[in-house]
């Protein structure tokens, strides 16, 4: 059995991302899969890089404005046949909080 390093709860959603890699600028649309307090699962029919920093701007349902946050992806692979699934860590600075629970609520429901 593999061990588990995720040290919060992973709650699945499904909320849209446009993400832009900071290594080269490439954009790219995703969809977040699950989310926690340190990382989160994407997904996204365009190439997913295997690592490098990223800015997300994440879609907060039923309201006006975005989460912008900046992570790091730690994993990248093919997802055959939907594309691509990689899991990115949050950088910690990069959290609003507050838009961040609005977020795991929506997921809670």
């Amino acid at each position: 059995m593999q061990d588990e390093r995720r040290l919060f709860e992973r709650l699945s959603t499904k909320l849209p991302a446009v993400v832009r890699a900071q290594t080269d600028g490439s954009v790219f649309e995703a969809q977040i899969q699950d989310l926690a307090a340190k990382g989160l699962g994407i997904t996204s029919r365009d190439r997913i890089p295997q690592e490098g920093r990223v800015n997300l701007r994440i879609e907060i349902p039923g309201q006006k404005n975005y989460l912008n946050l900046v992570g790091q992806i730690v994993w990248s692979r093919e997802n055959f046949p939907d594309g691509w699934r990689a899991g990115i860590w949050l950088r910690e600075q990069s959290t609003d909080l507050v838009s961040f629970s609005v977020l795991l609520d929506k997921a809670n429901r």
